[in-house]
């Protein structure tokens, strides 16, 4: 709450997946000076439809060209926000309170704001780790993941990487190895 606070002249997504979560993070961004009509909360209970879903992110980006200024200064959402949703404009930080389990997921959050349409040169990333916690042995896992899957996708690029592509093996080879 006290870095979304510290900077309000930008949007900020904060990523969550519980969703009883949500309601608590508002309140404590209310508490630290937000107004609440300023934070807007995206989950299937309060955006059930895609047009719902649209019409918060038009709020949040608000739209320059015709003069509208936005409404919310804070999104809290969890995983209906990953696709489809377009927070780029004014977003200059996303918070993670929680860690998804895969780097693909944690890219698709990423993904709201860092994307082309940003209005901003910078994008803070925050990665909120609890005390006494598996937190940061969470997030260890997730970048090993994807240096695991990047190296294994370079890999198969190359055919002297990836010696088995260069077998000739029947069905039955394949299956007993």
């Amino acid at each position: 709450a006290r870095n979304v606070a510290a900077n309000r002249t930008c949007g900020h997504i904060v990523f969550v997946d519980n969703v009883a979560v949500h309601q608590w993070a508002r309140q404590v961004l209310v508490e630290s000076g937000i107004p609440k009509e300023r934070i807007a909360v995206l989950n299937a209970t309060t955006a059930r439809a895609a047009a719902d879903r649209q019409r918060i992110a038009r709020q949040f980006n608000g739209e320059p060209e015709a003069g509208v200024e936005p409404k919310y200064d804070v999104v809290v959402a969890n995983a209906i926000a990953y696709e489809g949703i377009d927070l780029q404009t004014r977003t200059c930080a996303i918070h993670h309170l929680d860690l998804p389990w895969e780097p693909a997921t944690l890219q698709q959050r990423n993904g709201r704001g860092v994307r082309q349409g940003n209005t901003l040169a910078s994008i803070e990333i925050n990665y909120y780790f609890s005390r006494r916690s598996q937190d940061g042995l969470r997030f260890n896992l997730i970048q090993g993941k994807l240096g695991w899957m990047t190296q294994l996708l370079r890999s198969q690029a190359r055919d002297t990487n990836n010696p088995g592509a260069q077998m000739e093996m029947g069905p039955e080879e394949v299956l007993l190895l």
